[in-house]
């Protein structure tokens, strides 16, 4: 699968939480940021 950057611009509030997020699971921001992305996905087609 092939990988893009993409630039994003986040609050200080939700770059707290992506920080917050990616140190609990152990993953890098742009891993948390795939995770929640791919989570919502899921969960809006159930």
């Amino acid at each position: 699968m092939a990988r893009e950057k993409v630039g994003i611009t986040l609050t200080e509030g939700t770059l707290e939480r992506l920080v917050e997020i990616s140190e609990e699971m152990g993953l890098t921001k742009s891993q948390a940021i795939a995770m929640l992305i791919n989570q919502h996905y899921a969960e809006m087609k159930k």
